[in-house]
């Protein structure tokens, strides 16, 4: 397995590196918070705590090593961050682990400087548990507004270093390994992989309240003149208040493009939200900058304006584009370890990032009960056209060799479109593949009767003007569509819970042949027949969707397949009603089913949990008898866990 947790020779040990998966529920996207025209001003409730850290709370990367060693990790708070909470102080430091160490009596500690053991403060820790650890301190360290470290010691074998998973920051990955502490020839050195899963909490009577750091745009590297272009960005509040509204600008070469107000957003202490601003226009064909300045929180100044603005360069427009939808097609199997691993890297990518279409062939290592004959033909991409090598996890992106852009099979360049899914480039690749525009469209026409479960699909699109071999490439163009199945819970070799595993994204029919149907285009426009498809009892609707693309098909050389575009679209979506009364069968003896926005049960619960897909608790009951009501709930997609006499049972629920 492929690893990216590098250290030096301690003690003339040569230590051998062991990387696993914490499996959670996956995180995704938060989704649009609505746009609105009008504000009106937000009362903050004033808060004298404020969390500090640079992790997004996820436990997305867990590394160790195979024999029992001392592990110290640690976050920096700059000097500028420190001035601005000068006087407040330090009252408790959170940190997470991936496992309970193999020892206990460990410490946490604060530090001016980060040297060996010489802390300003060192407090013992008694009991570490697996996940997230908060410590009281037993005397708060008062800030003085210098720079400061915080972190923790271990010491434990296995994989208990707990990171985040998103791009590394140099403020938040420090780390340093020793069989003794003392040891001065073991020095600190940065960990790539993400940032250290570190929190603190400072209290005090005058911390910064309404404030905000912008840590990304969500748009894409190109834009159609003259159409609506989406703008989202990343924040991150760094105040004490909640945030409920943000004031934002756009502006496109230095000239103002887009006034902005987000209402009705909760983001608390330290949380990461993708706030939707709107849509901008481009009316002008060319290369432009884009900035997007955050100027009040809360209906009031931001505190801190240094990290208010974020800057996307070199956004090219033009009239012939169309927007992409990347196709990532991923080979994985129930019988791959390394597979969770792989999956938990595509989540973490994904999370971030918009307009990606996953699917997943269960092919390349074995089959498996949820293998259907195309995907072992699609191993075929694997191959130049002579040469083969076939692994899982295997991933390619538009059926696209990516090998100019760092994509390999572990260690060497890729002969055809797959290459191995690694943590370090996988987001960059992801970037590559989402930065190119698209000339065709692909619109997705799927129509549901639930009474005998037909399904019929339609597909049509076109492209900028009659002139279609200018813009569409390749000798021949076919068109794809895939039946999609989300939540199929089956078994997973190499995860935490082996025998009760979500399989997301699995293909479960072609409705076009293997290769695609050949597409005509008639005055720069194309229309497929009506694809019809009987869906089988055991396949539920709600979790199903459909993908349908266009692609360059050439039996000879894999790398002469490129996808031109995509689309998908949820067949609960055109589900007439609403939500579909369907078994939902995630447990062979114990069956639940959505009824009229309740959940419908076979047996009494004690009580019931109900979960967004950010990980928030949004709904709870006790005692409801056999229906929990889903009313209070909005459209989306939670997790449920129901807690009875037959243990925890977990339902993923779509509405």
């Amino acid at each position: 397995m492929n690893s990216n947790f590098l250290f030096r020779e301690c003690l003339k040990l040569r230590i051998l590196l062991v990387m696993s998966l914490f499996f959670k529920i996956s995180y995704l996207a938060a989704g649009g918070i609505p746009y609105v025209a009008v504000v009106q001003p937000t009362s903050t409730v004033y808060s004298d705590s404020l969390i500090f850290g640079y992790s997004d709370n996820k436990m997305a990367l867990n590394l160790g090593l195979d024999i029992e060693v001392g592990i110290q990790g640690g976050i920096q708070l700059t000097e500028e961050f420190s001035k601005r909470l000068k006087g407040n102080k330090i009252t408790e430091i959170w940190f997470a682990v991936g496992k309970v160490p193999t020892k206990q009596h460990n410490y946490v500690f604060i530090s001016k400087k980060l040297g060996l053991v010489d802390f300003d403060y060192k407090q013992a820790v008694e009991r570490v548990d697996s996940g997230w650890n908060k410590i009281i301190l037993d005397k708060p360290f008062e800030i003085s507004g210098e720079e400061l470290f915080v972190g923790y010691r271990l010491v434990s074998s296995g994989d208990i270093f707990s990171m985040d998973g998103r791009e590394d920051n140099e403020l938040a990955n420090f780390i340093r390994l020793t069989q003794d502490e003392n040891d001065s020839t073991c020095a600190w050195q940065h960990q790539s992989g993400g940032n250290i899963n570190i929190q603190v909490v400072v209290q005090g009577d005058h911390l910064p309240q309404n404030d905000l750091a912008v840590e990304g745009c969500l748009t894409k590297s190109y834009a159609k003149t003259g159409e609506p272009t989406p703008i989202k960005i990343w924040v991150r509040n760094t105040g004490a208040a909640e945030i409920k509204s943000i004031e934002a600008n756009a502006y496109i070469d230095n000239s103002l493009c887009g006034e902005f107000i987000a209402d009705n957003i909760d983001i608390k202490r330290n949380q990461i939200a993708l706030v939707n601003l709107g849509d901008i226009l481009v009316d002008v064909n060319g290369l432009h900058d884009l900035k997007v300045t955050v100027s009040k929180v809360n209906g009031m100044d931001d505190e801190n304006e240094s990290d208010n603005s974020i800057l996307k360069k070199n956004i090219v427009c033009k009239k012939e584009y169309s927007n992409r939808k990347v196709l990532l097609e991923h080979f994985s199997t129930m019988k791959c370890v390394n597979c969770p691993t792989a999956h938990s890297t595509i989540d973490d990518a994904l999370f971030y990032r918009e307009d990606v279409i996953h699917v997943i062939h269960h092919s390349a290592y074995g089959t498996d009960p949820l293998t259907i004959d195309a995907s072992n033909d699609y191993t075929f991409f694997y191959s130049n056209g002579s040469q083969t090598s076939v692994y899982a996890p295997g991933c390619m992106l538009d059926r696209t060799n990516m090998s100019k852009y760092g994509a390999t099979d572990g260690s060497e360049s890729t002969l055809g479109p797959v290459f191995f899914p690694q943590r370090t480039n996988f987001g960059h690749l992801l970037d590559e593949s989402l930065s190119r525009p698209a000339y065709v469209t692909v619109d997705v026409k799927p129509t549901y009767d639930p009474t005998n479960r037909k399904l019929m699909v339609g597909v049509s699109g076109q492209v900028p003007d009659e002139d279609v071999n200018r813009y569409v490439k390749g000798d021949d163009t076919r068109l794809n569509i895939f039946l999609i199945e989300d939540s199929i819970i089956g078994y997973q070799a190499g995860a935490n819970n082996p025998q009760r595993y979500f399989h997301n994204a699995a293909i479960r029919q072609v409705l076009t042949s293997i290769w695609g149907d050949s597409v005509v285009f008639d005055i720069g426009k194309y229309k497929s027949r009506e694809y019809e498809c009987i869906l089988p009892e055991t396949w539920n609707p709600m979790q199903m969707h459909v993908v349908a693309f266009l692609s360059n098909y050439n039996p000879l050389n894999p790398n002469d397949c490129e996808v031109l575009n995509a689309n998908a679209e949820d067949i609960r979506n055109v589900i007439a009603s609403g939500v579909y009364d369907a078994s939902l069968k995630t447990d062979a003896s114990r069956t639940v089913r959505i009824e009229k926005y309740c959940l419908v049960l076979d047996y009494e619960p004690s009580s019931y949990r109900i979960y967004n897909l950010n990980g928030e608790l949004v709904s709870d009951g006790a005692n409801c008898g056999r229906r929990i009501d889903l009313n209070s709930l909005q459209k989306g997609v939670y997790v449920c866990k129901i807690f009875s006499s037959f243990g925890i049972q977990v339902v993923k629920i779509s509405i």
